[in-house]
């Protein structure tokens, strides 16, 4: 993969390196392994034209960790964890689509992600409860 362009003594990622999301992600993710700070670049490139892209903020985050900057590295995926929080209502309601639609074991998928970003949910709470209640049936304390 070529640099394209320096600016104050670091490479720059081109243009067209990151404009498409299937090639960013292909470059991105060889880049990580091999050169994290081209990785780092064409994150910030990536960032600089679509501000909110969670893929270029992944590559980013474990850009500046593998090339030894854990505070940013911290910050970027601090704030996508934060981000996964609020959108997992999403997979509330994709749980109930798929039951609706029959897919049960998607359903329950969707159901476990929902319930591991929220395990304080009343949903979440009730299945733990509902779960306990099954097991405790299944193995009775021993008698006396």
């Amino acid at each position: 993969m070529e640099k394209s362009d320096t600016k104050g003594g670091y490479s720059m990622a081109s243009l067209s390196e990151v404009v498409d999301r299937k090639e960013f992600i292909a470059r991105a993710e060889a880049c990580l392994d091999q050169d994290p700070a081209l990785a780092v670049d064409l994150a910030l490139e990536r960032l600089r034209i679509y501000p909110d892209d969670v893929e270029a903020k992944i590559v980013l985050g474990i850009g500046w960790y593998r090339k030894g900057e854990k505070a940013p590295a911290l910050d970027v995926l601090r704030g996508l964890s934060e981000d996964m929080i609020r959108w997992s209502p999403a997979f509330s309601i994709l749980s109930e689509l798929c039951r609706d639609l029959g897919l049960d074991e998607e359903a329950e998928r969707a159901t476990r992600i929902y319930m591991s970003m929220n395990p304080e949910s009343p949903e979440a709470i009730a299945e733990l409860e509902d779960r306990l209640r099954r097991e405790s049936r299944t193995y009775p304390e021993p008698g006396p």
